[in-house]
């Protein structure tokens, strides 16, 4: 008996040591410039969150006319995100660390724009609010030379201040509203530690 303990003994500590597991990384993101920090909560989980600029591209397009606008602005965002296929990846011999596997999320963000939340609306005058609740699914690779990738398509609610012509009264009115809109996040990176 003593002897099938120190047989299985290594085998014991080695699969300890190769749990795939989350892990909590910091991130300086490129196209959207920033900061994010990923810590490890549970065993596949992580809170996501990140101080940013936030780049939206919008397009206009009526019978009327057309217009497109581009707005950086800033951005604060916390997102849960559970990990389904770190085993896969490493029983595929592919990098599974610094948490590169796909994941589904719940997310926060608070953005303060001028831009339009929908069409119907008019440009704001100065940057409020815009608070935006959802869901995705998206995947992250962050690569041995440091490099990374996170990509994320899902559906969000957001709402704040707009400004438009009010249907029933005809006057320019300010309040606030709410849409439902897919969603899309790219984000180019460079991870720390």
């Amino acid at each position: 008996m003593l002897t099938a303990l120190l047989i299985w003994l290594p085998f014991m500590a080695s699969a300890q040591e190769d749990q795939i597991d989350a892990t909590s990384v910091t991130k300086i993101t490129l196209l959207t410039p920033g900061i994010s920090r990923e810590l490890k909560i549970g065993k596949k989980q992580t809170l996501h969150t990140a101080v940013l600029m936030n780049v939206i591209v919008q397009s206009v397009i009526s019978s009327t006319f057309s217009e497109t606008n581009v707005y950086t602005d800033p951005a604060i965002t916390a997102g849960y995100r559970y990990y389904y296929n770190f085993e896969k990846r490493a029983n595929r011999g592919k990098r599974y660390e610094k948490n590169s596997g796909n994941y589904v999320s719940a997310f926060s963000a608070l953005v303060f724009t001028k831009a339009r939340m929908d069409s119907d609306q008019y440009e704001e005058t100065n940057r409020r609010a815009i608070g935006i609740f959802g869901t995705c699914w998206g995947f992250q690779r962050n690569y041995r030379g440091h490099f990374s990738l996170d990509l994320n398509l899902g559906l969000q609610y957001q709402f704040g201040k707009a400004t438009f012509f009010h249907p029933v009264t005809g006057q320019l009115t300010r309040e606030v509203t709410g849409t439902i809109e897919p969603g899309a996040n790219l984000t180019l990176g460079i991870w720390l530690n």
